[in-house]
C-alpha cells in the first residue's frame, strides 16, 4: 500500500492540475465550442507527422540495440519493446517507464538492454535540452519576469500543487530518485557518448543525434499543424520556440504520469506569451496527447504479457 500511494498521489495531482487548467480556460469561453471549430482534415498530415516521429524513434532504438548493444533482435522484439516501453512510459512520471525496455527481452540480457534504454532516452534528453534551452532563452530575453508571472487563481493553485508534488518527491525519495535515477541516466549516457566520440563511432553519434532531432521536429510540426486546424497560424519561429520551451519544461519537471498537466500547462503558458488563444493550445495539446502518447501506449499493451517471462517468445 505504501508503494502504491506515491503513484496514486501523482495521478491525483496530475488530474488536479489538468482540471484547474480546464477551469481557468473555460472561464474565458466554452471549450467545447472551440473544439467544434477544428478542421478534421488536418488530422491526416498530423497523423503522418506523428508516424514519422515514431519511425525516427524506432530507428534510433534499433540502431542502439543492434549496432551499439550488439543484440540480436528481430523486428518483433524491436516493435514490442519499443511500444511496450511507451505503455510503461504512459504509467510513470515523466515517461521514465520507457527506460524499462529491457524487461521485454530474455532475462540474461535485460540489465544490458535497460542500460541501452538509458542511452536511447539520453539522445532525446540531449535534443530537448539543446532546442528547449534556445526556446527558454528566447522567452527569458524577450519577455519581462513581471509579464511572465501568471496572476489567475487557477494558475496559482496549479503551481502550488506541482510545488507540493516536487517537495514530496524530494523529501520522500531523495536518495532513490536523485542518487539512482538521474545520475545513472546522465552518467551512463555521457560515458557512452564519450566512448563513441573517442572511438570510430563518431558517425554513429551524429546519425543518432540527427534522427533524434528529426523526431523532435516531426513532433513539433504535428502540434503546429493541429494549431492550423483551429484556423491559427502555427508555423512561426516563435511558435516553434514556444513548443520547445514547453518540451524542455516537461523534461525538467518529470513529476506526473506521462507529463499530464505539466505538458498542457507549460504549452498554454508559453504560447499565451506570444498571443495564442490558450483554449486552442489546450485542445491541440489534448489531441496531440491522444495521438502521440495514448494510441502508442494502447498498441504496446499486448507486449506487457512478456514482462514476467524469463525467455519471452515474441516472434
Amino acid at each position: 500500500m505504501k508503494k502504491l500511494f506515491p503513484l496514486v498521489f501523482r495521478y491525483v495531482a496530475a488530474f488536479a492540475v489538468f482540471f484547474l487548467l480546464y477551469l481557468y480556460l473555460n472561464e474565458k469561453g466554452n471549450l467545447l465550442s472551440n473544439a467544434s471549430h477544428f478542421n478534421f482534415w488536418f488530422l491526416t498530415p498530423v497523423i503522418l507527422l506523428i508516424s514519422l516521429h515514431l519511425y525516427f524513434l524506432i530507428t534510433i532504438w534499433k540502431i542502439i540495440l543492434v549496432k551499439l548493444g550488439k543484440i540480436e533482435a528481430d523486428s518483433a522484439q524491436i516493435f514490442y519493446s519499443f511500444f511496450g516501453g511507451r505503455t510503461l512510459g504512459f504509467l510513470t512520471p515523466g515517461q521514465t517507464g520507457e527506460l524499462l525496455k529491457g524487461l521485454f527481452f530474455q532475462e540474461n540480457s535485460r540489465k544490458h538492454i535497460t542500460g541501452l534504454s538509458v542511452i536511447f532516452a539520453g539522445y532525446g534528453m540531449l535534443t530537448r535540452m539543446v532546442l528547449g534551452s534556445l526556446g527558454a532563452l528566447y522567452f527569458l530575453l524577450n519577455y519581462s519576469v513581471q509579464y511572465m508571472t501568471p496572476s489567475n487563481q487557477y494558475f496559482k493553485w496549479a503551481l502550488i500543487i506541482i510545488l507540493i508534488l516536487i517537495i514530496s518527491i524530494w523529501r520522500g525519495w531523495k536518495t532513490q530518485w536523485w542518487n539512482n535515477l538521474i545520475p545513472t541516466t546522465l552518467i551512463d549516457f555521457w560515458n557512452t557518448l564519450k566512448s563513441q566520440l573517442l572511438s570510430k563511432s563518431k558517425n554513429q553519434v551524429i546519425l543518432l543525434f540527427i534522427y533524434s532531432l528529426m523526431a523532435n521536429i516531426a513532433a513539433c510540426f504535428s502540434f503546429l499543424m493541429l494549431l492550423n486546424g483551429f484556423s491559427v497560424q502555427g508555423f512561426t519561429l516563435e511558435a516553434f520556440l514556444a513548443f520547445e520551451a514547453a518540451y524542455f519544461t516537461m523534461l525538467m519537471l518529470p513529476v506526473t504520469p506521462a507529463g499530464l498537466g505539466v505538458r498542457e500547462g507549460s504549452r498554454v503558458y508559453f504560447f499565451s506569451l506570444i498571443g495564442y488563444d490558450g483554449q486552442v493550445v489546450f485542445l491541440a495539446s489534448i489531441i496531440m496527447f491522444l495521438l502521440n502518447i495514448g494510441i502508442p501506449a494502447i498498441i504496446g499493451i499486448p507486449a506487457l504479457r512478456f514482462i514476467h517471462k524469463s525467455t519471452p517468445d515474441i516472434s
